[in-house]
């Protein structure tokens, strides 16, 4: 919760485009299910069915798309609001609790970043 606070006071610009994304990526992930639930009712003869086929590739482009740019923007957000703040160099067990190690993973990326090692 606190990591949801920080984001939100410290994020300058609009994530309007951000959330369309994320939510045409989540569309474009459900109707991928369902094309393939879809072309696998009517496979009949091993006879290529052209207008599924057309569907996943259209579908799957719309998803890769969205999904990289999601993690494209999020990750400038993010590396931003790091850039910005000294607490997070300093407190990172503040924002992420130890689910089964997380804690750990999460101090190294956040060392990485703070300390600019690649």
């Amino acid at each position: 919760m606190q990591l949801v606070k920080l984001l939100r006071r410290e994020v300058t610009g609009s994530t309007h485009w951000l959330m369309v994304f994320g939510l045409l990526s989540g569309v474009s992930n459900a109707s991928l299910v369902a094309v393939i639930n879809g072309a696998a009712e009517t496979v009949a003869d091993r006879a290529v069915n052209w207008r599924y086929t057309l569907m996943y590739v259209l579908l799957a482009a719309v998803f890769f798309y969205s999904k990289k740019y999601t993690l494209d923007r999020s990750s400038e957000i993010v590396e931003s609001v790091i850039n910005r703040t000294g607490a997070v160099c300093l407190r990172p067990e503040r924002l992420f609790t130890d689910v089964a190690g997380e804690k750990q993973l999460m101090w190294r990326v956040i060392e990485a970043l703070c300390l600019g090692e690649r």
